[in-house]
């Protein structure tokens, strides 16, 4: 069964050859070839002026002789302006003394629980590695001491 589409050229409905035809005849499709090369061309003409600027610096050297710009603003508005700016001035502060607080906090509660951790080892904390270094020490003094006592006895 064949499905019918839309010609992506003209809009006129078409039965298909093949499962990627767009288009109704050859003729559309040059013409879509056509178009779509003349908006390249056309896109590349409006880019050329950018494109031909070989160093942006020479360009920008007599900028501020070429480009002045000036603005009025009536004091009322600048003063509009100025509260505005001093509301959003004092609102980031606001902020970031609040995330500085929460910061601050967080450090406060590792400092406690680090604290609270040294107090289990009630004072004396060797870290993991010392801890696994005497116990292992101390499994081996009685080991030892259990094989000398089991040796004496079956010595007998």
């Amino acid at each position: 069964m064949r499905k019918t589409r839309k010609c992506a050229f003209c809009g006129k409905e078409f039965t298909c050859n093949s499962g990627s035809q767009r288009y109704c005849s050859e003729h559309c499709a040059e013409a879509a070839k056509a178009q779509r090369k003349k908006r390249q061309q056309d896109f590349l003409k409006a880019v050329q002026p950018v494109i031909d600027i070989a160093n942006i610096d020479n360009v920008l050297k007599d900028a501020h002789t070429k480009l002045k710009v000036s603005v009025n603003v009536a004091d009322a508005d600048w003063q509009k302006i100025q509260d505005l700016f001093d509301q959003e001035h004092k609102w980031m502060l606001a902020k970031m003394q609040e995330h500085i607080r929460e910061v601050n906090g967080m450090f406060v509660e590792e400092r406690r629980r680090v604290q609270k951790r040294y107090k289990e080892y009630d004072g004396c904390y060797l870290g993991h590695y010392a801890q696994w270094f005497f116990f292992t020490i101390g499994f081996s003094v009685v080991a030892g001491g259990l094989a000398i006592l089991i040796s004496r006895y079956y010595s007998l």
